[in-house]
């Protein structure tokens, strides 16, 4: 009853029905043996008690042949191999004695023990061979070969161990298994991850190899050719086995599934049932690992159509845990050397990327270099042709480029190497020479480039140089060449195209790996940029060459101008000088018997003498500034009192506008280093300016005052101030404004000049000079100059 308990599936069956057995024959007997006799008397009845016995052999005999209670086939071999063995031994003794007697050999004791020692030793010589022969015979005639199953397991593990190899383990317990079980066919399912629980993946594997599934889990299956099964990782079988890993054997789940009650168990064991025959398998075993299943064995149903034994169901689930550790070792094995393979194509591939790219970057840092060291356009080009044949390792290269002024694209450079010099030797002219105007023949693969903005590759180069040069001599260099394979594109900066490049390659272009392909784009793009950076830096190259002899033009005419000036000015000055003394005399010397009018002509000419005068020392002075020629004689001296004689000077100009001068003197103020002649010039300039710009009855104010090392003066008027615009035009040679400004000076009279010497003379004395002003708010002028060390 606890063994009833306790057990599960056949072996429950079986202690089922011999328990049935053992309790049916004893009641039975205790009937009719004790029971009847004792309160009935009736004691014929105990002739009847020997049939309990039938129960207990009936009950058996079902556990026997339905259960597999006792492996009575085991027995019955065993049984008839040692009738077989008694009856050979025996026909050999008889036989023996038979020939014996037909010898006519006296019967003595001698005799007779001599015989027996020889049987006994041809007995002991023929019993092994005989022996395995009708070991052989009863296997064949059963189907089942006796074998002891802890041999196979040392066997079956000695090679398992041994091994890494999955095939070889497989096709070891394979065979192994189908000659000792004798079953059709042994097949195996193996997957690493199959203890994984993955999602469901419908998609079905075939009868042998393997098939990647869309998650990546693999399958291997052996063993299974001809059954038509199909497999895959949501297999009912494969999900049974994840769920509860036990042997199956078919025969006792169907017996279980037609005991079972209707229930969604019997429904999911009866379709596994019909899986196993669809297999046509007799035992289904899983393949534990050390962390879950790696996978299943099917054993095809025995050649005998017999019951598997109990040798064989104890022999299995010894086995599988052995192979299941075994073949996921090989399997781990397999996968590092998958991986390894894998591995080592891939680095294969690496290196062989990485060499392609250190070339490209080798080719494109030296491309870098030419556009860094070379500035010269033609220089450029030639560069550019001889990075393709010895850097690029083609065939050659011819540069191109886009004439602008007359729309065409002239040769530039080509490729120095011997093929591509004989062809130079053979035209015999300057490549600049050979042109294609762009707009006349739209078939030409070069212009069709520029235009389309594209690439282009033909086996002819005909297609490349036609009409520049006629089909002839297009075909003859490329028989010179060699060359059989030509591909063209637009050389391009900034969206525009610049030139054009046709490149002579060993092969078809689409016979080019990624990397050279990836090599010719990075080449084109760069050296696009290249070629249109030198041809610009040679046109500006050109033009600075142009405005340098300009300059150069500009600088002896603005001499001679100089020259011209200081000559022109020093001839005018004696002259009107000598003018300016006699008006002067007439006016104020000679002054009895001259009319008013004719005095009103004399002051107008006085005055014109005198600001023809003043313009000519100031062209002078702009002439010796210009040269180096105008010098200062640095003393100490008070600015103060130079600002003190100019207003005083110019009190007359001021008063006819009613014009107020402010000035107050400091009296700690230090000297300072200066010409004073130099410095009153520049004092009545911008003082004079102030008046000439001032509305009337405004006022000047004129400070001064110490500042670190330098002494700062201010002229401030209130006049209608400058434009910010206008600002930066002040203080150069001329510098008059477009301006009501300007317009009040062209009233006033004045060349434009005097801040321009201003500027000159207090730059000469180590000084700064500088303007603000607001248009509408008035001016100051501002000036600096060296103050005297104590």
């Amino acid at each position: 009853v606890k063994q009833l308990r306790a057990n599960v599936g056949t072996e429950k069956l079986q202690v089922k029905y011999l328990t049935w057995g053992i309790v049916v024959a004893a009641g039975f007997g205790s009937l009719t043996n004790i029971f009847i006799p004792l309160f009935f008397s009736f004691y014929d009845i105990q002739n009847f008690g020997p049939l309990a016995t039938l129960f207990l052999v009936g009950f058996t005999t079902y556990a026997i042949v339905r259960h597999r209670l006792m492996d009575i086939r085991v027995a019955v071999r065993a049984g008839l191999f040692r009738l077989m063995m008694v009856a050979v031994l025996a026909l050999f003794l008889v036989g023996a004695v038979k020939v014996y007697q037909v010898s006519g050999a006296p019967l003595t004791i001698e005799n007779l023990t001599s015989a027996a020692v020889a049987i006994a030793f041809l007995m002991a010589f023929f019993y092994r061979p005989l022996e395995i022969w009708l070991k052989a015979a009863t296997d064949r005639l059963f189907f089942q070969k006796e074998y002891s199953y802890q041999e196979l397991l040392r066997n079956l593990g000695k090679i398992m161990a041994q091994s890494v190899d999955l095939e070889e383990i497989l096709g070891h317990l394979e065979n192994t298994l189908k000659e000792v079980m004798k079953v059709n066919y042994v097949g195996f399912v193996i997957s690493s991850k199959l203890k994984v629980k993955n999602g469901k993946i419908g998609e079905e594997f075939n009868s042998q190899g393997r098939r990647n599934e869309k998650g990546g889990v693999e399958l291997t299956l052996r063993g299974f050719e001809g059954i038509g099964y199909p497999w895959s990782v949501d297999n009912l079988l494969l999900e049974q086995m994840k769920f509860e890993p036990k042997i199956i054997v078919t025969d006792e789940l169907s017996r279980e599934v037609a005991e079972m009650p209707e229930t969604p168990r019997r429904l999911h064991q009866k379709q596994i049932v019909a899986a196993l025959k669809k297999l046509h398998a007799g035992v289904l075993a899983p393949l534990p690992s050390k962390e879950g299943l790696i996978g299943l064995m099917v054993l095809g149903e025995k050649k005998s159509l017999d019951a598997f034994t109990v040798q064989d169901i104890q022999t299995l689930e010894s086995l599988i845990y052995q192979a299941g550790i075994s073949i996921e070792n090989a399997a781990l094995f397999a996968e590092v050397k998958d991986f390894n393979r894998r591995l080592q194509q891939e680095i294969t591939i690496a290196t062989r990327n990485l060499a392609i790219k250190n070339k490209n970057l080798s080719v494109l840092r030296k491309l870098d270099q030419v556009i860094i060291n070379t500035l010269d356009f033609e220089e450029m080009g030639q560069k550019l042709a001889d990075i393709v044949s010895w850097e690029m390792g083609y065939l050659g290269a011819l540069v191109c480029f886009i004439d602008n002024k007359e729309n065409k694209l002239r040769g530039l450079a080509v490729s120095n190497t011997p093929s591509l010099n004989k062809v130079k030797q053979m035209l015999g002219a300057d490549l600049k020479t050979f042109s294609l105007d762009l707009d006349v023949d739209p078939s030409n693969l070069l212009a069709r480039s520029i235009k389309e903005h594209k690439a282009f590759y033909s086996n002819e180069l005909a297609d490349f140089l036609t009409p520049i040069l006629d089909k002839k001599t297009v075909q003859k260099i490329q028989e010179v060449t060699g060359i059989e394979h030509f591909y063209g594109f637009s050389l391009s900066s900034k969206g525009r195209s610049s030139g054009a490049m046709l490149i002579g390659l060993p092969r078809a272009y689409g016979d080019l790996g990624p990397g050279e392909r990836e090599l010719i784009q990075g080449f084109v793009e760069e050296s696009g940029i290249a070629l249109d950076n030198a041809r610009m830096y040679s046109e500006l190259k050109r033009i600075n060459q142009q405005l340098e002899r300009a300059n150069q033009r500009l600088r002896e005419l603005d001499k001679m101008k100089d020259e011209l000036v200081s000559i022109a000015s020093h001839e005018l000055r004696t002259p009107m000088t000598a003018i300016k003394s006699y008006v002067y005399m007439a006016l104020f010397r000679e002054r009895e018997g001259i009319s008013d009018k004719a005095a009103d002509y004399l002051q107008k000419a006085y005055d014109s003498t005198e600001r023809m005068i003043r313009l000519i020392n100031d062209m002078l002075s702009v002439s010796r500034l210009d040269t180096g020629r105008l010098t200062v004689n640095l003393r100490k001296d008070d600015v103060q009192e130079i600002i003190e004689r100019v207003l005083s000077d110019l009190a007359v100009k001021a008063k006819e506008k009613n014009i107020r001068f402010i000035f107050n003197k400091k009296e700690d103020l230090p000297l300072a280093w200066i010409d004073p002649d130099r410095i009153s010039e520049v004092l009545i300039n911008l003082v004079g300016n102030s008046i000439k710009f001032s509305f009337p009855g405004g006022e000047i104010e004129v400070r001064v005052e110490s500042r670190d090392k330098e002494i700062l003066v201010s002229i401030r008027d209130e006049g209608p101030g400058i434009p910010k615009e206008d600002i930066p035009r002040l203080f150069k040679k001329f510098g008059r404004l477009q301006h009501s400004f300007a317009t009040m000076a062209e009233t006033q009279g004045g060349t434009g000049l005097g801040l321009y010497i201003s500027r000159g003379i207090v730059e000469l004395h180590g000084g700064r000079i500088w303007v603000e002003s607001e248009k509408g708010k008035g001016s100051t002028f501002f000036f600096t100059l060296r103050r005297a060390q104590d």
